[in-house]
C-alpha cells in the first residue's frame, strides 16, 4: 500500500531584538528618559526593554560617557557651592570620590563634548531634549525634577511619605529619610523623631505631598475625592499644616538645599481656595526661593456625587520646586543692589549721619539668640559671665582709645589688645553682633560693585580681575570671568581656578599680587571698597553702626594666614567651648545661623595678631564716613601699576573734592 508522506514546512518568526524601535515607541521613550538613571532604570521608567533602550540610544546617537562626565561635573560645582570653605580632600571624602576627580571638576567650565556626531541629554538647546512643565505621570515630574535641580536620581527626605505611591511602580528610586505624621511602612520615622536623626543645615533636598483637601461642611454628602484621598477638618488646619510642615523643610535643609512641593486647589461648598497661591506666597515668607512648577494633569477625572456644577473641576495639581536661600531680600534691596548715581558722592557730615534713617537699627536688626544661657554646661556659663565682666571693665579704656589716620599700616603685622582698644571681628559676612549683621566679606554677593559700567555682585572678582597681564590671552580670561555666572558670582571658585592654578601663571602679574609686596594692591583694593561705600547704603549703614574708634578685624582660617586678617589664640579657644555647647543645647549643626552667631558671644579676650589689610581698609572706610571726607587714595601709585582693564589700561583721576575716577584708556 502506498505510503502518502506530507511534508510540512512551518516558518517561525522570531522578534528580532536588535530591530530598531518604531517611531512611536521612540517618542514615548524620549519623553521619558532621564540620563541621571541607568540604561535598566530606564527601561523600566520608559516601559520598554533593555535592548529598546539601547537601540533608542544608537539611534539618537546619545553620548553616554559624555553625560557621566557631565553629572560629576554637575554634582561636585554644585556641593562646592554650599561648601566652599572645604578643601578638595574633604569634599572627595563626602562625596565619596578620589582628590583626583574632584580636582579635574571643580571650578572647571561645563566639560566639552569631545564627539561632534554625538548629541548629550543635557544639552537643553535641543528641542528634543527640552523638559516640559507639562505632564500626566508624576513619576517622570519627579525624576525630571531630579535631573533639573537635584543632580541625583532620589531625594534625601520624604517628610509624607504615607505608603509611598510615588516610588511603588520603582520609576523613582526610594528617599534615603522616610518620615510621615502616621508611619504605614516599617521603615517609615514618625515626625517626632526628625530632630533626633536629622541635624538641622543637613539635607540636599525634602519632598512634601500633603492632602489638599477640606472635609468641612461635607457630612450628608461626601465628594468621592475625600473618600479616597485624606483631608483637612477646616482651611485653617490646612494652612497650619503647609506652614508647619514648609518652616521644617526650610530648617533641615542645607544652604541652595531644594524643597519640592505637591499641592492642588480646592474648593469649599462652591467657594475657590487656591492653596497653591497660599503656598507660595508662605514659601516666599519663610525664605525659599521658588524655581521652577511643573504641572500634573490627571485625565481620569474624580467626579463628585453632585449633577450640577458651579465651577470647573480641577483635574490638574503642582509641583512646586523652592530653593533656601539665605537671605530674601525686599523689592526695595533688589532694585537698589546696583543703584544709578547721577550726582556723585560728597560726603556725610555729622547730621547727615544723624538723620540717615537710624542707621545702626534700620533694616539690619535682628532678633537675639534664642536658646536658655542657664542651659549651658558650666564652663561655657563661666566664660560669658567672665565676657561680660570684662565688657564692662574694658569700656573705659575703649573710651580713650582713638583711632586716627596714623593708626594704619597696611606693611606690617599689628596687634590689637581686646582691653585697650574694640575690636569688630567678622568672617566670610555671616555673623551678627548686637543684632548687627556683619556682611563685610569681599566673597559677599549681598553688596555689588560697578566699575565702569561692568556691575559685579561682590568686590572679591574685580579685585581679582587686575592680576592679569595684558596680552590676548590674559583678555580672553578677564572675559571668561566676568561671562561666567559662576566665576562672576563666586569669588572661591573664580580664584581656584585662575588666581591659584599653575596653568595660569605666565597670564598673572608679578607675584607682588599674591605677597602684596606693592602698595598698589591696596590702594586698588582700597577704591573698590570706597566704590562699594558709595553705591549701597546698607553697607555704609553697617560700617556707621559700628563704633567709630572701633577697629574691624577679618578673622583669618588659621593663624599662619594673617596677611589680609588676624588670629586671636585665646579667644578662639573660649568660643570653641561656647560653641559646642550651643550646639549640645540647641541640637543645632554648625552651619545654623544660631551656631554661626554663637561665635560672637565672646569678642572681649585676648590679642589679635596680624597685618590686617581687609580690616584696616575697611576701618579707613569708616573713619572718613564719620568724618565726612572721601577716603585717601594714592592715584599715582594706581597710575604707575597700569591696570589691565579688558584690553585697556585703567587711568585714575582725584577731583577737587578728593573723590577718586576711573577711566578705560587704550594701552
Amino acid at each position: 500500500m502506498p505510503i502518502l508522506v506530507v511534508t510540512i514546512v512551518c516558518t517561525i518568526f522570531v522578534k528580532d531584538k536588535s530591530k530598531p524601535i518604531s517611531n512611536a515607541m521612540n517618542k514615548g521613550i524620549n519623553d521619558k528618559y532621564n540620563p541621571y538613571l541607568s540604561i535598566k532604570e530606564n527601561a523600566e521608567l520608559c516601559n520598554s526593554s533593555i535592548a529598546g533602550i539601547r537601540s533608542f540610544i544608537q539611534k539618537k546617537g546619545i553620548d553616554r560617557r559624555y553625560d557621566e562626565k557631565f553629572k560629576m561635573w554637575k554634582r561636585i560645582n554644585r556641593f562646592y557651592e554650599s561648601h566652599q570653605d572645604y578643601s578638595a580632600y574633604r569634599i572627595a571624602k563626602e562625596l565619596g570620590l578620589s582628590q583626583t576627580t574632584i580636582k579635574k571638576y571643580l571650578g572647571t567650565e561645563k566639560p566639552s563634548q569631545i564627539n561632534p556626531y554625538k548629541t548629550s541629554k543635557f544639552d537643553r538647546t535641543k528641542l528634543t531634549n527640552n523638559i516640559l512643565s507639562v505632564n500626566n505621570n508624576q513619576q517622570v515630574i519627579l525624576n525630571n525634577i531630579l535631573s533639573l535641580h537635584i543632580d541625583t536620581n532620589h531625594f534625601d527626605c520624604d517628610l509624607t511619605f504615607s505608603k509611598g505611591v510615588f516610588y511603588k511602580k520603582g520609576i523613582v528610586k526610594p528617599p534615603t529619610l522616610k518620615f510621615d505624621l502616621h508611619p504605614q511602612t516599617e521603615d517609615t520615622l514618625g515626625l517626632d523623631k526628625i530632630d533626633e536623626v536629622v541635624k538641622d543645615g543637613a539635607l540636599s533636598s525634602i519632598i512634601i505631598d500633603l492632602p489638599f483637601v477640606v472635609k468641612q461642611d461635607w457630612v450628608s454628602v461626601k465628594p468621592l475625592i475625600i473618600e479616597r484621598f485624606n483631608g483637612f477638618d477646616s482651611v485653617e488646619e490646612l494652612k497650619a499644616a503647609n506652614n508647619t510642615m514648609m518652616v521644617l523643610a526650610y530648617r533641615k535643609l542645607k544652604r541652595n538645599g531644594v524643597l519640592v512641593m505637591k499641592t492642588q486647589d480646592t474648593s469649599i461648598q462652591g467657594k475657590q481656595f487656591w492653596t497653591s497661591q497660599f503656598v507660595l506666597n508662605l514659601a516666599d515668607e519663610i525664605g525659599f526661593q521658588h524655581i521652577d512648577t511643573f504641572i500634573l494633569v490627571n485625565n481620569q477625572l474624580l467626579f463628585t456625587k453632585h449633577s450640577l456644577q458651579h465651577i470647573a473641576r480641577k483635574n490638574h495639581s503642582y509641583f512646586f520646586v523652592f530653593r533656601k536661600t539665605t537671605k530674601t531680600l525686599s523689592k526695595r534691596e533688589q532694585e537698589s543692589t546696583f543703584p544709578v548715581h547721577s550726582s556723585g558722592f560728597y560726603g556725610f557730615n555729622e547730621q547727615d549721619i544723624n538723620q540717615e534713617e537710624n542707621v545702626p537699627q534700620k533694616g539690619r536688626k535682628r532678633s537675639e539668640i534664642k536658646f536658655d544661657k542657664d542651659n549651658l554646661n558650666e564652663s561655657s556659663k563661666q566664660i560669658l559671665q567672665a565676657e561680660a565682666q570684662r565688657t564692662e571693665a574694658y569700656k573705659k579704656n575703649w573710651a580713650s582709645a582713638i583711632i586716627s589716620w596714623d593708626s594704619f599700616d597696611l606693611l606690617k603685622e599689628h596687634t590689637y589688645d581686646t582691653k585697650d582698644i574694640e575690636c569688630w571681628s567678622f568672617s566670610k559676612g555671616k555673623g551678627h553682633r548686637n543684632g548687627i549683621k556683619l556682611v563685610l566679606g569681599n566673597m559677599s554677593n549681598d553688596y555689588g560693585v560697578e566699575i565702569l559700567g561692568i556691575k559685579f555682585p561682590n568686590s572679591e572678582v574685580p579685585f581679582q580681575l587686575a592680576d592679569f597681564k595684558n596680552d590676548e590671552a590674559s583678555i580672553n580670561i578677564q572675559k571668561e570671568i566676568i561671562n561666567s555666572k559662576t566665576y562672576l558670582t563666586n569669588g572661591y571658585i573664580m580664584k581656584h581656578k585662575f588666581c591659584n592654578e599653575r596653568d595660569y601663571v605666565e597670564n598673572r602679574r608679578d607675584i607682588e599680587f599674591d605677597l602684596g609686596s606693592d602698595t598698589w594692591c591696596y590702594e586698588w583694593m582700597k577704591w573698590i571698597i570706597w566704590e562699594k561705600v558709595k553705591q549701597n547704603k546698607g553697607f555704609r549703614d553697617i560700617l556707621l553702626s559700628i563704633p567709630k574708634n572701633a577697629m574691624i578685624i577679618e578673622k583669618a582660617q588659621h593663624k599662619n594666614d594673617v596677611q589680609w586678617g588676624a588670629w586671636n589664640e585665646e579667644l578662639m579657644k573660649e568660643r570653641k567651648i561656647v560653641i559646642n555647647a550651643v550646639k549640645a543645647v540647641t541640637g543645632k549643626g554648625k552651619t545654623s545661623q544660631v551656631i554661626i552667631d554663637a561665635h560672637f558671644l565672646i569678642n572681649n579676650k585676648g590679642i589679635w595678631k596680624g597685618i590686617n589689610k581687609m580690616g584696616q581698609i575697611l576701618t579707613m572706610a569708616k573713619l572718613a564716613l564719620y568724618e565726612g571726607i572721601n577716603l585717601p587714595i594714592e592715584v599715582e601709585i594706581l597710575n604707575k601699576a597700569n591696570i589691565c582693564w579688558f584690553g585697556d589700561i585703567l587711568r585714575f583721576i582725584k577731583d577737587k573734592d578728593g573723590s577718586v575716577r576711573a577711566e578705560a584708556v587704550k594701552a
